[in-house]
């Protein structure tokens, strides 16, 4: 299934763990929240700069970044590369150590540790 995976920054307060909502791309639609062992495959990291923007001069969350691709379950976890993203430091998805710009990985693993790993 083709999804978009954004950070709900809702329930994640409210479970005090990191909760990701999962937007089937056909139905347009939020169809479930996950926390962690799920992978995105092909994934692209898309950030839409209107919305960030918007989020830097209201200072008010929106969702307008998102891990886009194919979900899928059980395959072998890979702790390569650490992803993030920040509105207010970065216009992009980084690498965590190299702050190097993310477009597109082959596999993106959502890790019971929070993070988000990625396969260069």
């Amino acid at each position: 299934m083709r999804v978009d995976v954004y950070l709900n920054l809702h329930k994640t307060r409210q479970e005090e763990r990191k909760v990701y909502s999962i937007k089937n791309k056909e139905t347009n639609r939020v169809e479930r929240h996950l926390s962690f062992g799920f992978f995105v495959r092909n994934a692209k990291f898309v950030v839409s700069q209107s919305g960030r923007n918007r989020v830097i001069k209201n200072n008010s969350k929106n969702v307008h970044a998102f891990i886009r691709g194919q979900l899928e379950f059980g395959l072998m976890p890979s702790k390569e590369s650490v992803a993030y993203y920040n509105p207010y430091l970065h216009d992009s998805f980084v690498d965590f150590v190299s702050k190097e710009k993310l477009t597109a990985s082959s596999l993106v693993y959502f890790c019971e540790d929070g993070k988000i790993y990625y396969r260069r």
